[in-house]
């Protein structure tokens, strides 16, 4: 009885981990690509993130 509880609460535990860590890696990937929008109607760099190198001529 008392083992089945220590293994729901440690199971919860790493579900809550697991759900940590998945949230923290869609919200850096959001970041990153509203910076990579911005830079790109900024006109400072291409659709693929290369950045744009005016000509000297």
């Amino acid at each position: 009885m008392i083992l089945d509880v220590f293994y729901n609460v440690f199971q919860g535990a790493i579900a809550l981990g697991v759900t940590y860590v998945l949230a923290k890696g869609l919200w850096i990937s959001t970041m990153i690509l509203e910076e990579r929008k911005a830079r790109y109607r900024a006109g400072t760099h291409d659709y693929y993130d290369n950045p744009i190198e005016k000509d000297e001529d």
